[in-house]
Parts: C-alpha cells; structure tokens; sequence
C-alpha cells in the first residue's frame, strides 16, 4: 500500500500541476529614443542598452521575472494582462508611467515610459526576443 502511495506521490509531483513551467526569454535591444522638453533627442541604436530577460510561466499566465514592474509606497502598482497573443504590463506612480508589450507571435517587445516630474522626459525602448510565434 505504501509503494502505491509513493507511485501516486510521484506522478502527481511530475505531472504539470505539481510545478511551474517557466519559460526564460532573452530579448535583445535594437533601438528607441529618449527626449524631454528643452533638451536634444537621444536616440539609441542596437548595443547602446542592455538586453532584456523575461521568466513567464504561460500556463498559469503568471511572470516571474521581468524589469517592466513599477513600485509605489504601499507595493507594485503594475498590471499584467494575457492576452492571447500578448503579454502587457502597465504601472504608474508619482514619478513614472511605462507600458510594456511582448507580442508572443513575432517577438517584439516594446516599452514606453514617461517621467512625471518636472523634467518630462519620455521613451521608447524596442526589443526582438529570442522565441516567436507563440512558441512562447
């Protein structure tokens, strides 16, 4: 009986609801702007900033690792939506607004963000990541 038991314990632990299926992605920075009132457009070609690498779990259409979450006083203030074909990201603060999008079919993942202080500066960041077409 206790053999059957462990078999049993086993399976369960092995099969796709005992634990996570994480899928690491790497996305690579090929390009975006930065601008604020008063002051010249920077615009950033592919090696100027660093790479992206994302940890999502898309059964369970929940992300584990990703750079695009936004914190205020009282904890995170980013909302992430699965879309089908998209993963989005949305947070605000006092200081900051940013979006993130990863288009799961052709691997594009685009950040926008905005600085609320005084200075207003706002940027565009773009990614090509290293699955697509929903391999991912």
């Amino acid at each position: 009986m206790n053999k059957l038991l462990g078999i049993v314990v086993l399976g369960l632990l092995l099969s796709g609801n005992a634990y996570a299926k994480e899928t690491r992605i790497h996305c690579k920075f090929i390009g975006g702007d930065k601008v604020a009132p008063g002051k010249q457009k920077i615009i950033y070609k592919e090696g100027d900033l660093s790479d992206v690498y994302l940890k999502i779990d898309f059964d369970r259409e929940k992300v584990i690792d990703s750079p695009f979450n936004v914190y205020g006083l009282l904890g995170s203030k980013t909302t992430i939506i699965f879309d089908g074909a998209e993963v989005s990201w949305t947070g605000e603060n006092k200081s900051i607004r940013k979006v993130a999008i990863l288009n799961r079919q052709n691997g594009r993942l685009i950040e926008v963000y905005n600085i609320l202080d005084d200075s207003r500066e706002a940027g565009e960041r773009n990614y090509l990541c290293s699955k697509s077409k929903l391999k991912f």
